[in-house]
């Protein structure tokens, strides 16, 4: 791709706009690169070598993001929207669509991406970044989501779609075509971390025990990555099948292990995780470090979840801290995403307030049509409160539509256990309205889905006793019945 002519390196495909080899050579580097922090050293070694180089710019703002630098990145991203210019048309409507998303205003984004990928089809970079905003947790539409991330793994194979599309498939319970796509990364690529972690995804699906062991073992002893990959998967299948007991061992161990790979995200989930399982035993729940509270104040992707773990955890705090910081920026916007992102957290803090009227009002026209299971969830809540329990019964089924959805530790709240427990807490809301066959049923599915969960779970145990009694309500009937008929 270069030739050297009088000292200076000329580009004869795709253009990188800088005149130095060794800039070039530091920026190709840093885009191949797996880890986010050797990503940004690489990045900005090129950019010292040539502070106007873009694209080196741009690499290290999305390196940055990964890491939790989510102001850092915000601002290298704007410096290369300033600096647009300078770039190809191409590359150009990728700064535009970068710096838009960095800002949340993912209307303004989707109609440059549906641009831009009419006018380069055969690139993946349009359909990479409308996975994201499913796995982000702003849209609902699987089928569509599944559609991009097929796409972009079509036209570039690696292992950043990979991921992509190993989630949402996951969020469709397709263990098999998990393992095929595994299969063929493999063959691609050898089996690399990404691979094993998508063939491990498959076994977390099936519920697959030995395999899961099996495959966590062997990634502890790849990389501090793997170790990363593992603990955290291994963690979210104990949270989403009951073993709550294993889970408190599992979460330090989670937390180390993401500490070590520099995985400021999943660290953030593992202490979540600690915290919500602390508070269901009683026990003085740990603090939040100040590198999880950097990216929950830095991150609006982070503030739904983080609102829906304070409501389960009870904890108005830091919560309404977090809200006030993101406000400024909210008056800076104009996204519609932040403005509905903070009115959730707000409601969510009602709730936590005892305010059930508030919250009932902010959530509603967020719920309506959103399709997000995390609104459905927090208005059924509110509903609940109020005593409107066949309101809240539609929102909780709305929230539940979607059973895969408690294999993907993302999905809706850091705490996979939540999206099960909810099962529950439904049946609960129909055996008050003494609709006996839906609260059978959400009974019987929510026993099933821990049935190896710990025996001592009070829910567990309560939803099996009342499963008992509508049992032997039916028989009574039943037999009732029969007298009557026989008379």
């Amino acid at each position: 791709d270069f030739r050297r002519a009088s000292g200076e390196v000329v580009l004869t495909s795709a253009p990188a706009t800088t005149k130095s080899l060794s800039a070039y050579q530091a920026y190709a580097s840093a885009r191949a690169g797996v880890f986010a922090d050797e990503r940004v050293a690489l990045a900005r070694r090129a950019l010292d070598l040539d502070p106007e180089f873009v694209e080196a710019r741009t690499v290290l703002a999305w390196a940055l993001w990964s890491l939790g630098e989510v102001r850092a990145s915000r601002q290298e991203l704007e410096r290369v929207y300033q600096r647009r210019t300078a770039l190809s048309g191409k590359r150009r409507m990728r700064a535009e669509i970068d710096y838009l998303r960095s800002s949340y205003n993912f209307d303004a984004a989707f109609e440059q991406l549906k641009a831009y990928n009419n006018l380069y089809p055969s690139d993946a970079y349009g359909f990479t970044l409308l996975c994201f905003h499913f796995a982000e947790g702003y849209s609902a539409d699987l089928l569509l989501a599944e559609s991009h991330c097929r796409e972009s793994y079509r036209l570039k194979p690696d292992f950043v779609s990979l991921g992509n599309l190993t989630e949402v498939l996951s969020f469709r319970g397709k263990a098999d075509e998990v393992e095929s796509l595994a299969n063929d990364y493999i063959r691609r690529h050898g089996r690399d971390d990404s691979a094993m972690e998508a063939l491990l995804v498959a076994s977390i699906i099936r519920d697959d025990e030995s395999s899961i062991r099996e495959s966590t073992d062997q990634l502890m002893l790849r990389s501090h990555r793997a170790r990363a990959i593992a603990t955290h998967h291994l963690l979210a299948w104990m949270l989403a099948t009951g073993r709550l007991a294993e889970a408190r061992k599992q979460a330090p161990a989670a937390a180390r292990a993401a500490d070590e790979a520099h995985d400021l995200l999943r660290r953030y989930w593992a202490e979540l995780t600690q915290i919500w399982l602390a508070m269901r035993t009683g026990a003085g729940a740990p603090r939040l470090s100040q590198d999880a509270l950097k990216l929950a104040r830095e991150s609006l992707t982070t503030l739904p979840g983080f609102a829906t773990f304070s409501v389960e955890s009870r904890i108005e705090e830091p919560l309404a801290g977090l809200i006030r910081e993101h406000e400024t920026f909210e008056g800076e916007s104009k996204s519609r995403v932040v403005r509905e992102e903070l009115d959730f957290a707000r409601g969510c803090l009602a709730l936590i307030r005892g305010e059930a009227q508030t919250a009932r009002t902010i959530l509603e026209p967020l719920a309506r049509n959103s399709g997000l299971p995390r609104r459905h969830r927090m208005r059924g809540r509110a509903l609940q409160h109020l005593n409107l329990l066949k309101e809240a019964a539609r929102e909780y089924e709305q929230a539940l539509e979607n059973p895969h959805l408690r294999w993907e530790p993302y999905a809706n709240f850091a705490v996979p256990a939540v999206q099960v427990l909810e099962q529950f807490r439904l049946a609960q809301v129909y055996d008050h309205l003494d609709d006996t066959d839906r609260a059978r049923h959400w009974y019987e599915r929510f026993t099933e889905d821990w049935k190896n969960a710990d025996p001592d779970i009070p829910e567990l145990i309560e939803a099996r006793k009342r499963l008992v009694e509508l049992k032997g309500d039916e028989s009574s009937n039943a037999t009732l019945s029969s007298e009557e008929n026989t008379r």
